[in-house]
């Protein structure tokens, strides 16, 4: 129930990164517009959250021990980090259903469950754990020793995307993805224009009812230097966004339309066979 945008553009001649979510949690008891959905996992590699909030805070334990413990990290190991990450987390979740349901441990039940337990009792066991799910996503996003930019995305079922000039995540990401590529956002923007449209991105994502109105806009220097735009800066931006971003259409606006409609202007009836 968020929306977690990230975009590389050019700061100069130097490549950024700008992070950008709500702060939107939900619960079954409501929700409150309260929650940091940035989470520094090393030096130049940030992560972005959505999903199921005790599931985030485990998959975040699993992506820091898997991003401190490596030597260093490039295109190639973010990769398999991120997987490793997500592997040991689904396999947490399955450990705890074999043992809160059958009080054996996840290797015995590989082992020994098809000898042990009923054949229809396996069975289910077997199809349920197939539909054990990571329950949280996350963008994953750094810079290669190089300088270059690495964006990657995963879902709930645990996979992995490498992504090229942008990425979304969370109920609001189709509406977001569909802005950017609305404005033709590419990695080539430059920070101004790559700011302005992540905001746009967001403020349309809104009409997703789950995603919150407010927003955390950061840019990420290939330095490790970080930092938010300010809240006058988020106010230039909601003023730039109100003149330029999609405008609602007047009914008394429409007249010259409705002329195009006449039947002048249109061509002869067919009929379907």
């Amino acid at each position: 129930m968020t929306i977690c945008i990230a975009a590389e553009c050019f700061n100069d001649a130097n490549r950024c990164l700008i992070l950008c979510t709500d702060w939107r949690v939900s619960s079954a008891l409501g929700r409150s517009d309260t929650k940091v959905k940035h989470i520094p996992i090393r030096k130049n590699w940030w992560a972005l959250t959505a999903g199921n909030e005790s599931d985030i805070l485990a998959l975040r334990l699993c992506l820091s021990r898997h991003f401190l413990g490596a030597k260093e990290i490039d295109e190639t190991s973010a990769c398999v980090l991120v997987r490793s990450a997500l592997t040991d987390r689904k396999r947490e979740k399955i450990e705890e259903f074999i043992q809160g349901r059958y009080a054996i441990s996840y290797a015995d039940f590989l082992n020994f469950g098809k000898d042990k337990l009923p054949p229809e009792a396996h069975r289910e066991a077997v199809s349920l754990i197939a539909q054990i799910q990571v329950g949280a996503s996350l963008i994953v996003a750094g810079f290669n020793p190089d300088g270059t930019v690495m964006l990657l995305d995963t879902n709930e079922q645990g996979r992995v995307f490498v992504r090229e000039d942008f990425t979304t995540i969370g109920e609001g990401s189709y509406l977001a993805q569909a802005a950017l590529l609305q404005r033709e956002y590419t990695s080539a923007s430059e920070l101004a224009a790559a700011i302005y449209c992540v905001y746009e991105a967001k403020k349309i994502s809104e009409r997703v009812t789950s995603v919150g109105e407010d927003e955390q806009l950061s840019i990420l220097y290939t330095d490790g230097t970080f930092r938010d735009v300010s809240d006058a800066g988020l106010k230039l931006l909601e003023n730039t966004f109100n003149k330029f971003g999609p405008q609602k259409v007047k009914k008394s606006e429409l007249s010259a339309v409705e002329s195009l409609l006449g039947k002048s202007t249109l061509r002869s009836a067919r009929k379907l066979r």
